[in-house]
């Protein structure tokens, strides 16, 4: 609990790249009757006005803003000394984004939302950098490990705190608002820096490079002098609105470090046009994640960040629901706190910095709708291909913007209104189905995740072993010391070892049984949702009901491989450990099933092709060289059974 000092003041709010759901409380306001005033919906890794959204219908739900990415795509630096700093196809390459980022604005404001664009700074031209790299890089050697990035510049890291690299930056500033005058404000991303043009290895990708701003040398500094810059040139300047994304996926930095969070923006002055964009977890859009401790502390404006379609929880492919958690709970939590909890004057949890809701929204919507897409090296977007209406985060983005609109709203009854306005469903059957959503979260929650050891070793405070099945991939064991990633292994990621130790752990503790019967419990939650589904919801159109049936059986489908991989790998990390003599029996008895659900898997695509959603790879751990998928461990296990490699 925080002790909150500073009633804040209402402000207007743009935000990131597609479209936010930003929620606002005003000043005055009381849990009964509040509305959020900013509520904005982020389409993260595509775009909104290509896909299946409706943006009038959007804005009709309570949605006050659009998010739009790749500005800083935009800026050419024609006036800075030594230009042109781009090929003919960078040129080309800027110019085709700045007509595409006009047409999504103008659709935008067309169907009455606000706009904010979204920046990942800092990022320049690479010639400019060659040629001011002196001006603009950190003093001394080259250190390019002290810079966060994935498209770093090879002479080392940009310092913020170079008055060059701040001149370049307001450079930049003038050139975005010159062309584009009707966005309505700046949505910065701090915690990652991915440049324009794509991965290194596209020729236009080379155009560009760039780091985060944070020096861990000078933390709060750094930090500091990038918001106040902003903060000028956006804020004070052009009386635009600056939302800064404090996300960084660290425990102990700005993002959920209570201290760190104050320290920096104690040094910010506040604005009616700056607001800080919080994650509600202390770590990324997982479960088993404690409630992000820095919303509610200090005296800027702050919105929370949700997340629907997520990448991490199967983009929509089965039955996923956050809006109740977000807004009531999660259940797993040790603290249970929900927005509807910042919104009260009567909680403990009451945050009267709270001035919005962001939706960041990580589906399918931009995606074809019939051939399996392929995975490029180096991309995070999800290829998980939902077929329309992707039903559930249809849901989730109206109950999450409606009750931004008006937070007297209990969630249960937003949830019913849609189902009863979009879906056609009876009061009773919109109950069921929001049980059924309510018992998919659990299953996911057992199915995905590790309680067993979660609890006792992550603590809620590190990352969860929900990184195992990662946006399209289930992953597997390490078993020759060299894959990235792991359910255990030697090598592992240093910033990120704890999915790597899940199963020592489980075998030290004796655990295994019980983590099994968690992914069997899953499975059994599924059945049973199913069931649900046909003996009780009898009012849903015909489509409809066949479209959710089959995202049902994807999910039971696929907890089904995920109970049975765990079987084998865990009958496999026994064998390995376990001296001879040793018995093989347990182990060769988990192969047959694993085997046959999935087969089970694979086929439901062939049998229901207008419905059911792209597979999860089994070869691979996200998109990483070298990392082992579940088949590689589970084939590795065959040959201890005579089977064929």
């Amino acid at each position: 609990t925080h002790t909150h000092t500073h009633r804040m003041r209402s402000a207007p709010l743009l935000l990131r790249a597609a479209l936010l759901v930003l929620a606002a409380c005003s000043s005055s306001a009381s849990s009964q009757d509040s509305s959020l005033p900013f509520r904005i919906l982020f389409a993260e890794h595509h775009n909104l006005t290509y896909g299946t959204f409706d943006l009038a219908a959007l804005h009709a739900q309570g949605y006050t803003h659009a998010a739009f990415s790749g500005i800083e795509c935009t800026a050419t630096f024609s006036h800075v000394a030594g230009a042109p700093f781009f090929s003919q196809d960078g040129l080309d390459f800027i110019a085709a984004v700045k007509k595409d980022l006009a047409s999504q604005v103008q659709l935008a404001k067309a169907a009455g939302l606000r706009v904010v664009v979204s920046c990942d700074l800092l990022s320049f031209p690479t010639q400019l950098l060659e040629r001011y790299a002196a001006a603009m890089l950190v003093p001394g050697p080259k250190a390019q490990s002290d810079c966060i990035g994935y498209k770093k510049f090879a002479q080392g890291c940009i310092s913020i705190l170079r008055n060059e690299t701040q001149s370049m930056l307001a450079h930049m500033f003038d050139e975005i608002f010159a062309a584009f005058p009707q966005v309505d404000g700046i949505m910065i991303r701090y915690g990652e820096n991915s440049p324009c043009g794509g991965p290194a290895t596209r020729p236009v990708g080379k155009e560009w490079a760039g780091n985060s701003p944070f020096l861990p040398q000078q933390p709060f500094d750094s930090l500091a002098v990038y918001i106040n810059l902003l903060r000028e040139e956006i804020c004070v300047k052009r009386n635009k609105t600056l939302v800064f994304r404090t996300w960084d996926t660290y425990t102990n930095r700005f993002h959920s470090n209570v201290s760190f969070y104050e320290a920096v923006t104690a040094r910010v002055p506040p604005h009616p046009q700056l607001i800080f964009s919080i994650k509600h977890t202390m770590l990324d859009f997982w479960r088993r994640v404690a409630f992000n401790p820095t919303i509610g502390v200090g005296s800027h404006h702050q919105i929370v960040e949700a997340c629907v379609g997520n990448i991490l929880s199967g983009s929509g492919a089965y039955p996923n629901y956050v809006a109740g958690p977000v807004i009531n709970f999660f259940e797993e939590n040790q603290v249970k706190i929900g927005l509807r909890d910042l919104v009260n004057t009567s909680s403990p949890h009451y945050a009267p910095q709270l001035a919005g809701l962001q939706v960041v929204y990580q589906g399918p919507a931009s995606y074809p709708t019939t051939a399996q897409p392929v995975v490029s090296p180096g991309t995070d977007a999800s290829p998980i291909v939902v077929q329309p209406p992707q039903a559930w985060t249809q849901a989730e983005l109206a109950v999450l913007g409606q009750w931004a609109a008006n937070t007297s709203r209990a969630e249960k009854d937003l949830f019913v209104q849609f189902a009863r306005k979009v879906w056609t469903v009876t009061e009773s059957d919109g109950l069921l189905l929001h049980q059924l959503l309510t018992m998919a979260m659990t299953a996911n929650l057992k199915g995905q995740h590790c309680e067993a050891f979660d609890v006792p070793v992550n603590q809620e405070r590190d990352r969860p072993t929900a990184n195992w099945i990662l946006q399209f991939a289930l992953g597997g064991l390490n078993l020759d010391g060299t894959s990235y990633n792991g359910l255990n292994g030697t090598v592992c990621n240093a910033a990120d070892p704890s999915h790597c130790l899940v199963f020592p752990y489980l075998f030290e503790h004796h655990l295994f049984p019980t983590a099994l019967q968690e992914k069997q419990d899953a499975v059994a939650l599924y059945t049973a949702m199913l069931a649900l589904l046909d003996q009780g919801v009898h009012s849903l159109p015909s489509s409809l009901r066949a479209w959710m049936r089959v995202s049902i059986l994807y999910g039971q489908a696929l907890f089904r491989v995920v109970a049975a991989g765990w079987e084998v790998m865990a009958q496999g990390y026994v064998w390995d450990h376990t001296p001879p003599p040793r018995n093989s029996s347990a182990l060769c008895r988990a192969l047959p099933p694993y085997d046959a659900a999935w087969q089970a898997y694979v086929q439901l695509p062939v049998t229901a092709p207008q419905e059911c959603a792209a597979l999860y790879t089994r070869d691979t751990w996200r998109r990483f060289a070298g990392s082992h998928g579940m088949q590689q461990s589970v084939d590795a296990y065959r040959a201890v059974c005579g089977g064929v490699l």
